[in-house]
């Protein structure tokens, strides 16, 4: 469909212009775009021209002689220009010094755009550094860690911090090329003597390879140290991260550069790492040389999640975290971690679902509230994830991230409407995680509550539910963990697999039996031991289905009981019963 075609003269701000400044008025009616009739977004942008002349009207001819401005407006130029007002508002001299600068009188591309809309952003808090800025060496020429250097200054500024900075040697010399990376690094820091630190000759070092992926030929990273020697492989590791978090989407990463800064300083609370948008920051303990440690496993796991934020950032909190994890989730399962290990635990979060949370929508100082979107987030795509193919998933992945573009450019936050339109055909799964009350105390899948240690070795495939008096549940045994009903058993003993506990005070009530056949009979002790009704073992699955009638002898809610499921964590382990039976798995009773 054709643009509609507008006449300049429709605009209230060339009506403006034409009375008060007649000739600048015909120099915007002599732009080629303008004398052929103005589009919705050419119309924005002869507005956005015009709000530059209201505070000094020499910027407006200075801008009106830009070739770029001169043919056809992008939308690329035409954001420019929507930024550049914002350079002109507080101080009109920072814009005619950004308009002086050699790139921005030639064109204007997407690293152009960002560098001005950082500009943009930091004018707002610190006008007269955009001023200094302007004259520095960095920006003579347009390169994308320039942006992300300005981004970080703009984070010290809103936290009260950047004078650390520019009362240092490095900015009253004039920021260079080979600064940027580093100013970006220390916009993570907390603190002004560290700041002040790190900037100091001798005490921090910077790694910057560049390595490119399949998706981001030209991707730049960098690892900035401060306590730590340098770590053989860790850079190419990443490299490989960010190249699964792309193959797993489908999409190139949003950024070319990647920084990041292993410092204790860099890091928020209650995180082990943080993406800061410009850079992201990791505790340095995790950067170990030793493979398949618990820290080497933790750097590559938390490297992936923070890596997934650049698609991420600016959505709902239960989005943006619960992507980052079932990335994190994709990865560690490829590293031979279990399901188990992989699981966000509840940690005390109480929303019942992802509605109660979003109407919460907690910030990060109320920490209990705000897990729950690591923990809810997680159940949630882990559940969509478990229903698609690798394909289907990247697809619908790549269209929830475009839905989620237009929504910011619209300034609405992304949210549930996305999703549900990106994950069409998921209606089942997004109603019960969305309004279900999955983890209402009834519905919750397992409890947290246990002294023991567990090894999530299960995958429920139904979790215990109950209903007209009888528990049904399904599940998998997973890598190669054993049943104790296959194995050999000592003679004149006999074991189940599946226990009953109460959830809050972790006591056993009883085991739920294996049927016996001809006159054979168990003996029940405890009042929660049961003879199931069914118990099948599938040896060529390794999955268990067990049905059985919810013992009257314990009285009470059926939700207020744990199935733990009990066996081997691999077939070599020495079968003794009752010694080295390991905790699998386990899940609360739930209760339609």
């Amino acid at each position: 469909m054709p643009p509609t075609l507008l006449s300049a003269h429709d605009t209230n701000n060339v009506r403006w212009l034409e009375r008060n400044y007649p000739a600048l008025a015909r120099q915007v009616q002599t732009l080629s775009w303008v004398q052929d009739g103005l589009s919705d977004l050419e119309r924005s942008a002869v507005d956005e021209l015009l709000y530059i002349a209201a505070e000094e009207v020499d910027n407006l001819d200075a801008a009106l002689r830009l070739p770029w401005v001169q043919d056809d407006i992008t939308e690329t130029e035409y954001q420019a220009l929507d930024t550049l007002g914002y350079l002109d508002s507080p101080n009109p001299a920072n814009l005619q010094a950004a308009l002086r600068l050699s790139w921005v009188q030639d064109h204007i591309a997407d690293t152009e755009y960002d560098i001005i809309d950082s500009l943009g952003t930091l004018d707002s808090n610190a006008t007269d550094v955009v001023f200094q800025l302007l004259s520095m060496p960095f920006l003579l020429s347009p390169d994308a860690t320039d942006a992300l250097a300005i981004r970080g200054m703009g984070r010290l500024a809103d936290r009260g911090r950047l004078t650390a900075l520019t009362d240092h040697s490095i900015f009253q010399d004039g920021v260079t090329d080979d600064e940027t990376t580093l100013i970006a690094a220390v916009g993570t820091l907390r603190g002004t003597d560290e700041i002040q630190r790190v900037l100091s000759p001798g005490v921090a070092t910077i790694e910057t390879v560049s390595l490119g992926t399949e998706l981001t030929p030209h991707l730049k990273i960098s690892i900035i140290r401060t306590d730590s020697q340098s770590r053989p492989g860790t850079i190419e590791a990443t490299r490989d991260l960010i190249q699964f978090v792309e193959n797993t989407m489908g999409l190139a990463l949003p950024v070319d550069h990647v920084i990041i800064i292993l410092s204790e300083n860099a890091v928020t609370d209650k995180a082990a790492g943080t993406n800061y948008g410009f850079a992201f920051s990791y505790l340095p303990k995790y950067e170990v040389t030793q493979q398949g440690t618990h820290e080497w496993r933790q750097l590559r796991l938390g490297f992936i999640h923070e890596s997934s934020h650049y698609f991420w950032s600016g959505n709902e909190d239960w989005i943006d975290e619960g992507l980052a994890n079932l990335f994190e989730y994709r990865f560690g399962l490829r590293t031979g971690l279990s399901h188990g290990q992989l699981q966000t635990p509840r940690k005390g979060c109480e929303a019942h679902d992802l509605e109660m949370l979003s109407e919460w929508d907690p910030d990060s100082s109320e920490w209990d509230r705000f897990h729950c979107n690591y923990y809810l987030g997680q159940l949630f795509f882990q559940d969509l994830y478990a229903s698609m193919d690798g394909e289907t998933l990247a697809a619908s992945l790549q269209e929830y991230y475009r839905l989620s573009l237009e929504a910011q450019e619209a300034d609405r936050t992304p949210g549930i409407a996305e999703v549900r339109k990106a994950f069409a055909r998921q209606d089942a799964i997004i109603d019960r995680h969305w309004s279900g009350k999955m983890n209402a105390p009834e519905k919750r899948p397992f409890d947290e509550g246990y002294e023991y240690t567990s090894h999530n070795l299960i995958q429920w495939t139904r979790y215990p539910t109950y209903e007209n008096g009888v528990v049904t549940f399904e599940g998998i045994f997973l890598n190669g963990a054993e049943s104790s009903f296959r194995l050999p058993r000592p003679p004149g003993r006999h074991y189940s697999n599946f226990y009953l506990r109460t959830a809050e005070d972790r006591k056993h009530v009883g085991s739920i039996l294996v049927p016996l056949s001809g006159n054979r009979t168990w003996t029940l002790d405890d009042p929660g031991d049961v003879v199931a009704d069914t118990y099948l073992m599938d040896d060529a699955s390794n999955t268990f289905t067990v049905t059985f009638d919810f013992p009257e002898g314990l009285g009470g809610n059926p939700s207020d009981y744990v199935v733990r499921v009990m066996g081997f964590q691999n077939s070599d382990r020495e079968a003794t019963i009752g010694e080295n039976i390991d905790l699998l798995g386990y899940a609360r009773i739930r209760v339609p």
